[in-house]
């Protein structure tokens, strides 16, 4: 009887023993699995910060490159003694040089002369393929006049001739009698209303104006003007032509812009550089 009894303990201290054993085989596998977890997890970490150094870094290095290339045309600027004059999306330039009077197109390594006059407001280019035939063309609103209520620009056309390029210019003047020719206007004392009317191709169209302001109360208009303030404008590569009327009035010498009707068209280039201004649109600003 005490041999099945001392047996039977011992079958128990070994069934205790292997539970034991069973439970601390456990401990040690959550153990090792919560060590491989955290080891992940710092991992995943590590990434994540090395991840955000590396656009951190790359962010730097952008900002870098736009400002290395914001000094480089500032000191080439200064260089020259000169201003630069960046087309509307930045992929073009005109560098006019104040101490040699001279004027440069650059485009990327190429560097084009052009003859063209040195205004106070400077010129603007574009670069497009104005007339069609698959290869771009630089246009240029060339400032050939300011001062007090003066500005005039004229068009100029810069194209590829073999190995060398080739300038076209249309003037102020050019633009001027176009205007001229094609927009006329008739005035009403009573009402102090101008009209005025285009002459196109397409449509003709008209506009009115009540000169109400305070500058207009006292006086009469005697005339109307365009040969004062001529633009060219770029529109999504497009030039145009824009003027204000300029109404000239009894005693008052200058040309009053207050209550101004805007003349716009677009102008239209052909392979031989050849123009002709587009159908005008009239209205104020």
């Amino acid at each position: 009887m005490r041999k099945k009894q001392f047996l039977s303990s011992i079958a128990g201290g070994l069934m205790i023993s292997c539970l034991c054993v069973g439970c601390a085989n456990d401990n040690v596998t959550n153990e090792a699995t919560l060590e491989e977890s955290e080891e992940i997890t710092e991992e995943n970490t590590e990434n994540n910060e090395e991840e955000a150094v590396s656009e951190e870094n790359s962010e730097e290095t952008d900002d870098a490159v736009e400002e290395n290339d914001t000094e480089s045309l500032e000191d080439n600027t200064d260089e020259q003694s000169g201003d630069i004059f960046l087309s509307e999306d930045g992929s073009v330039y005109i560098l006019q040089d104040y101490e040699t009077m001279k004027s440069v197109i650059v485009d990327g390594d190429e560097e084009i002369p052009v003859d063209i006059a040195m205004g106070v407001y400077g010129p603007s280019i574009a670069k497009t393929d104005a007339d069609g035939d698959g290869e771009d063309e630089y246009l240029i609103a060339e400032c050939e006049g300011t001062g007090t209520g003066i500005s005039l620009y004229g068009l100029c056309i810069v194209e590829k001739d073999g190995n060398d390029y080739k300038i076209t210019k249309y003037e102020c003047d050019y633009f001027t009698a176009v205007i001229e020719e094609r927009v006329s206007y008739s005035y009403d004392k009573d009402s102090k209303q101008v009209t005025f009317a285009a002459t196109n191709e397409n449509e003709n169209t008209d506009y009115s104006v009540t000169l109400d302001a305070e500058d207009y109360k006292e006086t009469d208009v005697e005339s109307v003007v365009w040969s004062d303030v001529v633009r060219i404008e770029f529109k999504d590569g497009v030039p145009y032509l824009t003027a204000p009327s300029g109404y000239v009035c009894t005693d008052i010498p200058m040309p009053d812009y207050e209550q101004a009707v805007i003349v716009s068209a677009p102008i239209i280039i052909d392979t031989d550089s050849n123009i002709e201004v587009g159908d005008f649109s009239l209205g104020e600003e």
